[in-house]
């Protein structure tokens, strides 16, 4: 049976979505008594993140090579459920340069005020400080573990009660005709007892909630103040 093997590059996040990727016949090393073995040069082409697809049909899993700028780097093979070609590659975008200009940005970020439940205005990010900024503040918020009271617990205590805060709607690719679709993530900020959290779209290992500086919370309040 052939095997799929997906190699993915610097440090990035899966975010779904439908792209396709272009096929290249990449040699194997004869077969020996330690198997075919999978060899990848790779040069350094920017911040963003790569994804590689190889379809083996040896018999078993090939072993994998890799080098970058000519080092050898070290790589860690999983078994996943999954298909990892639907992914859009996304970088952590607080360990970028700010002055770097050459990683993947979504097509469109947009903020909606929520007031007692209710949408009372949404600002489009048009300017790209604004843009990097709003995905540095989630991106450098720490999860917080399922035991936080935020989480709520099983005698009926703590939890969360959302009202008023902001819906950061973060469009990979934009579907005008949709108002939610697959190539977008939301994320609710919001405070409570004088903290501030965000509800990410994308859990990790079942954490959905993050702590987020109050800077970050006013810099969401600011778009919708009346300018002086």
């Amino acid at each position: 049976m052939p095997c799929v093997m997906t190699i993915l590059m610097a440090a990035t996040r899966r975010i779904t979505s439908s792209s396709m990727f272009p096929a290249v016949e990449i040699p194997l090393t004869p077969a020996s008594i330690f198997g075919t073995t999978v060899k990848l040069e790779l040069e350094e082409t920017g911040n963003d993140g790569t994804l590689f697809s190889i379809l083996s049909t040896a018999e078993n899993a090939p072993n994998l090579k890799i080098t970058l700028g000519g080092e050898r780097i070290p790589c860690y093979v999983d078994t996943v459920d999954f298909n990892p070609t639907v992914y859009y590659i996304v970088p952590q975008y607080d360990e970028l340069d700010p002055d770097a200009a050459d990683f993947f940005v979504p097509e469109r970020i947009s903020v909606v005020q929520i007031v007692g439940n209710s949408n009372v205005g949404v600002a489009e990010i048009q300017e790209d400080d604004v843009a990097f900024d709003i995905l540095v503040g989630i991106d450098s918020a720490p999860y917080l573990d399922l035991e936080h009271d935020i989480y709520g617990k099983p005698d009926g205590t703590g939890g969360y009660d959302f009202k008023d805060g902001f819906e950061i709607r973060i469009e990979y690719q934009t579907h005008d005709e949709l108002l939610s679709h697959a190539d977008m993530i939301t994320c609710l900020a919001f405070e409570q007892d004088g903290s501030y959290y965000l509800i990410d779209d994308r859990p990790d290992n079942g954490r959905t909630f993050r702590q987020i500086d109050e800077s970050f919370y006013h810099e969401l309040e600011s778009l919708f103040e009346e300018p002086s």
